[in-house]
Protein backbone atom coordinates (compact mmCIF):
# COMPACT_ATOMS: atom_id res chain seq x y z
CA UNK A 1 0.00 0.00 0.00
CA UNK A 2 1.14 3.29 -1.20
CA UNK A 3 0.12 6.55 -1.16
CA UNK A 4 1.81 8.16 -4.25
CA UNK A 5 2.82 11.38 -2.69
CA UNK A 6 -0.84 12.60 -1.46
CA UNK A 7 -2.39 11.35 1.87
CA UNK A 8 -5.78 10.78 0.61
CA UNK A 9 -4.80 8.03 -2.22
CA UNK A 10 -4.08 4.69 -0.91
CA UNK A 11 -2.72 2.11 -3.72
CA UNK A 12 -3.21 -1.20 -3.45
CA UNK A 13 -1.67 -3.88 -5.75
CA UNK A 14 -5.26 -4.32 -7.57
CA UNK A 15 -7.46 -1.17 -6.58
CA UNK A 16 -7.13 2.43 -5.23
CA UNK A 17 -8.66 3.91 -2.62
CA UNK A 18 -9.93 7.42 -2.11
CA UNK A 19 -10.68 8.87 1.39
CA UNK A 20 -11.46 12.18 1.20
CA UNK A 21 -14.73 13.11 2.66
CA UNK A 22 -14.77 9.83 4.75
CA UNK A 23 -14.70 10.31 8.70
CA UNK A 24 -12.91 7.34 9.06
CA UNK A 25 -9.41 6.75 7.20
CA UNK A 26 -7.74 3.70 5.84
CA UNK A 27 -6.63 1.75 9.13
CA UNK A 28 -5.01 -1.58 9.81
CA UNK A 29 -7.83 -2.50 11.53
CA UNK A 30 -9.80 -2.42 8.28
CA UNK A 31 -7.10 -4.11 6.21
CA UNK A 32 -6.56 -7.10 8.70
CA UNK A 33 -10.84 -7.49 8.64
CA UNK A 34 -10.81 -7.30 4.90
CA UNK A 35 -7.77 -10.05 4.58
CA UNK A 36 -9.18 -12.73 6.73
CA UNK A 37 -12.72 -12.77 6.81
CA UNK A 38 -13.80 -16.03 5.25
CA UNK A 39 -17.18 -15.61 2.83
CA UNK A 40 -15.68 -18.26 0.67
CA UNK A 41 -19.10 -19.95 0.89
CA UNK A 42 -21.30 -16.49 0.90
CA UNK A 43 -22.63 -15.00 -2.89
CA UNK A 44 -24.03 -11.86 -1.20
CA UNK A 45 -22.33 -9.89 1.32
CA UNK A 46 -23.55 -6.58 3.24
CA UNK A 47 -20.57 -4.25 3.84
CA UNK A 48 -22.41 -2.16 6.70
CA UNK A 49 -21.01 1.07 7.34
CA UNK A 50 -18.76 1.05 4.68
CA UNK A 51 -16.70 4.45 4.37
CA UNK A 52 -14.41 4.12 1.87
CA UNK A 53 -15.48 0.86 0.18
CA UNK A 54 -12.09 -0.76 1.40
CA UNK A 55 -13.67 -3.90 2.71
CA UNK A 56 -15.78 -4.11 -0.26
CA UNK A 57 -13.24 -3.99 -2.72
CA UNK A 58 -10.77 -6.29 -0.47
CA UNK A 59 -13.63 -9.13 -0.13
CA UNK A 60 -14.31 -8.52 -4.14
CA UNK A 61 -10.28 -9.54 -4.78
CA UNK A 62 -10.81 -12.30 -3.09
CA UNK A 63 -14.04 -13.54 -3.62
CA UNK A 64 -15.33 -13.82 -7.48
CA UNK A 65 -18.09 -15.73 -6.42
CA UNK A 66 -18.86 -12.42 -4.15
CA UNK A 67 -21.78 -9.31 -4.72
CA UNK A 68 -21.26 -6.74 -2.03
CA UNK A 69 -23.67 -4.22 -0.99
CA UNK A 70 -22.00 -1.72 1.09
CA UNK A 71 -23.98 0.40 2.78
CA UNK A 72 -23.05 4.27 4.83
CA UNK A 73 -25.07 6.33 6.90
CA UNK A 74 -22.32 9.32 6.11
CA UNK A 75 -23.66 11.06 2.40
CA UNK A 76 -19.76 11.81 1.91
CA UNK A 77 -18.46 8.26 2.90
CA UNK A 78 -21.44 6.77 0.45
CA UNK A 79 -20.22 9.35 -2.44
CA UNK A 80 -16.65 8.31 -2.08
CA UNK A 81 -17.14 4.49 -1.87
CA UNK A 82 -19.27 4.35 -4.82
CA UNK A 83 -16.56 6.39 -6.80
CA UNK A 84 -13.69 3.75 -5.40
CA UNK A 85 -16.23 1.03 -6.12
CA UNK A 86 -16.49 2.23 -9.75
CA UNK A 87 -12.57 3.17 -10.48
CA UNK A 88 -11.75 -0.67 -9.84
CA UNK A 89 -11.80 -3.71 -11.51
CA UNK A 90 -14.65 -4.94 -9.36
CA UNK A 91 -17.54 -2.34 -9.98
CA UNK A 92 -19.86 -5.03 -11.70
CA UNK A 93 -19.86 -6.55 -8.07
CA UNK A 94 -20.20 -3.72 -6.05
CA UNK A 95 -23.71 -1.44 -5.47
CA UNK A 96 -23.20 1.51 -2.80
CA UNK A 97 -26.00 2.88 -1.26
CA UNK A 98 -26.39 5.68 1.30
CA UNK A 99 -29.11 4.33 3.95
CA UNK A 100 -29.15 3.34 7.70
CA UNK A 101 -28.80 -0.74 8.33
CA UNK A 102 -32.12 -0.35 10.54
CA UNK A 103 -34.12 1.20 7.44
CA UNK A 104 -33.34 -1.85 5.34
CA UNK A 105 -36.81 -3.49 4.65
CA UNK A 106 -37.50 -7.26 5.19
CA UNK A 107 -36.86 -8.45 1.63
CA UNK A 108 -33.55 -6.39 1.31
CA UNK A 109 -32.27 -8.14 4.70
CA UNK A 110 -33.13 -11.53 2.82
CA UNK A 111 -30.83 -10.45 0.18
CA UNK A 112 -27.49 -10.73 1.99
CA UNK A 113 -25.88 -14.17 3.54
CA UNK A 114 -23.09 -12.88 5.41
CA UNK A 115 -22.45 -8.83 6.71
CA UNK A 116 -18.35 -7.69 7.41
CA UNK A 117 -18.65 -4.56 9.47
CA UNK A 118 -15.83 -2.06 11.17
CA UNK A 119 -18.02 -1.09 13.89
CA UNK A 120 -17.86 2.39 15.78
CA UNK A 121 -16.62 0.91 18.68
CA UNK A 122 -15.08 4.07 21.34
CA UNK A 123 -18.27 4.58 23.67
CA UNK A 124 -15.96 7.94 25.64
CA UNK A 125 -13.44 10.33 25.14
CA UNK A 126 -13.50 13.71 23.11
CA UNK A 127 -15.79 13.68 20.04
CA UNK A 128 -14.39 14.91 17.33
CA UNK A 129 -16.09 18.46 15.50
CA UNK A 130 -16.04 16.51 12.51
CA UNK A 131 -19.44 14.84 12.05
CA UNK A 132 -18.63 12.26 9.58
CA UNK A 133 -15.30 11.18 11.95
CA UNK A 134 -17.73 11.18 15.09
CA UNK A 135 -20.28 8.85 13.21
CA UNK A 136 -16.97 6.53 11.91
CA UNK A 137 -15.82 6.27 15.53
CA UNK A 138 -18.23 6.25 18.11
CA UNK A 139 -20.99 4.33 18.91
CA UNK A 140 -23.51 7.50 19.45
CA UNK A 141 -25.51 6.59 16.39
CA UNK A 142 -24.81 2.69 16.17
CA UNK A 143 -26.91 0.42 18.36
CA UNK A 144 -24.94 -2.91 18.43
CA UNK A 145 -27.45 -5.00 20.85
CA UNK A 146 -29.88 -3.84 17.91
CA UNK A 147 -28.10 -5.07 15.44
CA UNK A 148 -27.72 -8.34 16.83
CA UNK A 149 -31.02 -8.95 17.34
CA UNK A 150 -31.73 -8.18 13.42
CA UNK A 151 -29.05 -10.69 12.45
CA UNK A 152 -29.89 -13.34 15.23
CA UNK A 153 -33.72 -13.44 13.32
CA UNK A 154 -32.11 -13.35 10.05
CA UNK A 155 -31.78 -17.36 9.47
CA UNK A 156 -30.45 -16.46 5.69
CA UNK A 157 -27.42 -14.80 7.17
CA UNK A 158 -25.21 -17.44 7.60
CA UNK A 159 -21.75 -15.25 8.71
CA UNK A 160 -20.80 -11.89 10.41
CA UNK A 161 -17.61 -10.35 10.53
CA UNK A 162 -16.20 -7.29 13.04
CA UNK A 163 -13.09 -6.51 14.56
CA UNK A 164 -13.37 -5.29 17.70
CA UNK A 165 -10.76 -4.03 20.82
CA UNK A 166 -9.51 -6.86 22.84
CA UNK A 167 -11.23 -6.05 25.92
CA UNK A 168 -14.64 -4.30 24.23
CA UNK A 169 -18.00 -6.57 25.47
CA UNK A 170 -20.40 -7.30 22.54
CA UNK A 171 -23.75 -9.06 22.53
CA UNK A 172 -24.51 -12.89 22.31
CA UNK A 173 -26.33 -13.55 19.49
CA UNK A 174 -30.04 -15.17 20.70
CA UNK A 175 -29.96 -17.54 17.92
CA UNK A 176 -28.23 -20.41 16.25
CA UNK A 177 -25.11 -18.34 15.26
CA UNK A 178 -22.47 -19.04 17.68
CA UNK A 179 -18.62 -16.79 17.52
CA UNK A 180 -17.04 -19.76 15.62
CA UNK A 181 -13.80 -17.86 14.84
CA UNK A 182 -11.17 -15.67 16.91
CA UNK A 183 -8.03 -14.05 16.18
CA UNK A 184 -5.85 -11.77 19.07
CA UNK A 185 -4.13 -9.63 17.62
CA UNK A 186 -0.80 -7.43 18.64
CA UNK A 187 0.94 -4.76 17.02
CA UNK A 188 4.31 -6.68 18.09
CA UNK A 189 5.45 -9.25 20.93
CA UNK A 190 6.52 -6.80 23.13
CA UNK A 191 2.80 -4.84 23.62
CA UNK A 192 -0.35 -6.40 24.66
CA UNK A 193 -3.39 -7.80 22.59
CA UNK A 194 -5.37 -5.19 21.28
CA UNK A 195 -7.64 -6.14 18.60
CA UNK A 196 -9.84 -9.34 18.48
CA UNK A 197 -11.23 -10.69 14.82
CA UNK A 198 -14.50 -11.98 15.16
CA UNK A 199 -16.12 -14.46 12.45
CA UNK A 200 -19.89 -15.72 13.75
CA UNK A 201 -21.48 -18.64 12.12
CA UNK A 202 -24.33 -21.14 11.92
CA UNK A 203 -22.34 -24.15 11.70
CA UNK A 204 -22.11 -26.22 14.94
CA UNK A 205 -18.31 -26.62 15.55
CA UNK A 206 -15.90 -25.84 18.18
CA UNK A 207 -14.46 -22.09 18.55
CA UNK A 208 -11.25 -22.08 16.21
CA UNK A 209 -9.03 -19.06 18.38
CA UNK A 210 -5.55 -18.46 16.93
CA UNK A 211 -3.14 -15.32 17.69
CA UNK A 212 -1.46 -12.53 15.35
CA UNK A 213 1.68 -11.36 15.67
CA UNK A 214 2.09 -8.22 13.15
CA UNK A 215 5.37 -6.87 13.93
CA UNK A 216 8.79 -8.08 15.32
CA UNK A 217 11.92 -5.89 15.87
CA UNK A 218 9.98 -3.27 13.28
CA UNK A 219 9.10 -5.67 10.79
CA UNK A 220 6.22 -7.55 9.68
CA UNK A 221 5.95 -11.02 10.48
CA UNK A 222 5.51 -13.78 7.93
CA UNK A 223 2.45 -14.44 9.30
CA UNK A 224 0.82 -10.74 8.57
CA UNK A 225 2.81 -10.77 4.64
CA UNK A 226 0.65 -14.07 4.22
CA UNK A 227 -2.37 -12.74 5.43
CA UNK A 228 -1.52 -9.43 3.14
CA UNK A 229 0.66 -9.60 0.61
CA UNK A 230 -2.23 -10.17 -2.14
CA UNK A 231 -2.70 -6.33 -1.27
CA UNK A 232 0.18 -4.46 -0.34
CA UNK A 233 2.05 -3.33 -2.80
CA UNK A 234 5.67 -3.86 -1.03
CA UNK A 235 4.73 -7.16 0.33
Amino acid sequence: MKSKGNKDLFVFKEFEIDQRDCGMRISEDAILLGAWADFSSCFHVLDLGCGTGILSLMLAQRFPQLHITAIDIDSGAAKRARENAKNSPFSSRIQVMQKDFFELSEAELNNYDAIICNPPFFSDGERSSNEARKLARHQDQFDLERLFSVVSKKKSIKKMAMIFPSKHPFPLFQADLKLGQRVWIQADEQKAVHRQLLLWNRENAALDEAKLVLRKERQYTSDFKQLCKAFYLDL
